[in-house]
């Protein structure tokens, strides 16, 4: 995906995926029973820079975005969001792909990324605790906080997943924890 300046027009082409991505959507829409209120993006990597790339461009057509190690545009300015959606943000700490803390010049934090998302939703400034989860196998014992924002317009939440590499190795509840909070998504 062509998603952000920091990752992955790599040859230089220049594709409009956002283009792309928004008549697929309204193929979809016109022959299938969508209910427009609940489309939520979801991407990894690249595809979770694509699915925060799509709310800065199209955030009239979402409830919200699921990235897993992705990342938002460096300077705000490049986003244009101007509605709230839901956000969610999944990242290991120990990524060495696309770095928890991020890649100064390149591209924001997993926490200034999802603050973007807090702060257009009203959200507190700082999250609060849920508690702790296992989401990742391949980590021992339960390495994902769940931090969550509170006084939002929008559910909007980080989990921090301590330990935890670019591929985590998804535990069953994580799983059923995503299905339900990606159901659980309407825009406002």
């Amino acid at each position: 995906w062509n998603a952000t300046d920091a990752c992955c027009d790599f040859d230089g082409a220049d594709v409009d995926d956002v283009a792309y991505l928004t008549g697929l959507l309204d193929e979809l829409e016109a022959s299938m029973p969508i209910d427009p209120e609940r489309i939520v993006v979801v991407g990894h990597s690249n595809g979770g820079f694509m699915a925060w790339r799509l709310a800065c461009e199209i955030p009239e057509r979402l409830a919200g975005i699921a990235s897993l190690a992705g990342a938002t545009w460096l300077d705000a300015a490049d986003c244009r969001e101007e509605a709230p959606l839901s956000a969610l943000q999944m990242h290991g700490t120990v990524d060495d792909t696309i770095l928890y803390d991020g890649f100064p010049g390149f591209y924001p934090s997993a926490e200034t990324s999802i603050g973007r998302a807090a702060s257009l939703a009203g959200c507190d400034p700082e999250p609060v605790s849920a508690g702790l989860r296992d989401d990742d196998a391949a980590v021992a014992g339960e390495e994902t906080e769940r931090l969550v924002f509170e006084g939002c317009s929008e559910d909007v939440q980080l989990w921090r997943m301590e330990g935890s590499g670019h591929i985590p190795l998804p535990t069953p509840s994580w799983q059923q924890d995503l299905l339900a909070w990606l159901l659980g998504a309407r825009r406002s």
